[in-house]
């Protein structure tokens, strides 16, 4: 370990060596020797590589940069020798580098995980997370280098593993498990065969009551901010609606190919952990709305979605966001009705007329 601080980031990437140690390997063997298998942690400090569902999908940006300067600086060279047409040395060019897709694959993927690192060097599981008795320590041992998301990364020989919730990443009981299976289940009642519009709010609001695919016949279970984004979201199909029969309307919403999916899958209260699980589960959020949801349109609703704008545009599906001045909407007087009509910041009307100038 001694040895492995002395070795510069620089020289860590290009030797394809562990960010943290920088002694055990990210790839066990050889380009040259077999597929570009990665190791899951490193040997020597056990740092997870891949922390979460989706994590590489960074890398795939890395990649894509890394192949387009190669094979310009290829092109360059055999024009300066050659002077052949453009399209004659983008086909030459791309057939030599291809034998280098390998090569440039793992770079990438180390760049990334180096990169990644860099901004967020402290999202491992903590001491104070798994528990402090002595039937516990080996827990304890192995949860300082696991990543957040994946059970078995923590769990002990012959001892009960602490489930990890694959909605929000947190340490968790069964009771909360169940309670977001049971969230899950409801929406999934009401979920349209093909999704027009997708509301993607940051996280469900307020207590289990309060969840919007809960339909409820007595709406004074709701508190009254949870009535208040329920009625708002209604409102995005346009229809104007006197009475709010919850069931009914949930029907209507998903004739309307109309469905509310959250970033983050549990309640969380506080910003701060909300922005973190957020960066957390980003990549994991865009590859469930891409490959899972697949809406014709997005509509961001709170104002710590803002970071996954950035993450749909980066992979091609900005032209796909309904945006209000270039950001999600917003209703920061949810719960306060008199603020509310005051300041006109009900977000239900201005996504029903954005949608309506969009080409159906």
């Amino acid at each position: 370990m001694a040895d492995g601080v002395k070795i510069s980031p620089f020289q860590g990437v290009f030797r394809h060596l562990c960010p943290r140690c920088r002694t055990g390997k990210i790839y066990p063997t050889s380009i040259f020797s077999s597929l570009p298998k990665m190791n899951d942690e490193c040997a020597v400090c056990h740092l997870w590589f891949e922390r979460e569902e989706g994590y590489f999908l960074g890398a795939m940006i890395i990649d894509y940069a890394l192949a387009m300067v190669t094979a310009t600086v290829i092109g360059a060279i055999l024009w300066t020798f050659t002077h052949w047409s453009f399209e004659k040395l983008c086909v030459v060019a791309i057939l030599l580098f291809l034998p280098a897709v390998p090569a440039v694959t793992r770079l990438g993927r180390v760049l990334w995980i180096y990169l990644d690192r860099f901004i967020d060097s402290e999202r491992e599981c903590t001491i104070q997370q798994v528990g402090t008795s002595s039937a516990c320590a080996h827990v304890m041992r192995v949860a300082f280098s696991c990543r957040q998301g994946r059970p078995g990364n923590c769990r002990a020989k012959g001892e009960k593993s602490v489930p990890i919730c694959e909605g929000c990443g947190a340490r968790v009981d069964e009771a909360h498990v169940r309670a977001r299976k049971e969230r899950l289940d409801l929406a999934a009642r009401f979920r349209p065969t093909q999704i027009k519009v997708l509301v993607l709010d940051s996280a469900p609001r307020g207590s289990e009551n309060d969840y919007f695919y809960r339909a409820a016949k007595d709406r004074t279970v709701r508190s009254v901010a949870a009535r208040m984004y329920f009625d708002e979201l209604v409102k995005t199909m346009g229809n104007a609606i006197t009475k709010i029969d919850e069931v009914l309307c949930l029907n209507e919403f998903r004739k309307h190919g109309f469905f509310v999916s959250y970033a983050v899958e549990c309640a969380i209260e506080n910003r701060g952990e909300l922005h973190n699980a957020l960066r957390k589960l980003a990549p994991t959020i865009v590859k469930r709305v891409q490959y899972f949801l697949q809406p014709a349109y997005i509509v961001p609703i709170s104002q710590a979605t803002q970071e996954l704008i950035r993450l749909f545009g980066l992979v091609g599906w900005g032209d796909r966001l309904v945006l209000d001045k270039g950001g999600p909407f917003v209703d920061p007087y949810l719960g306060d009705p008199e603020r509310q009509a005051v300041f006109a910041t009900s977000f239900g009307d201005r996504i029903s007329k954005a949608l309506a100038a969009l080409p159906s």
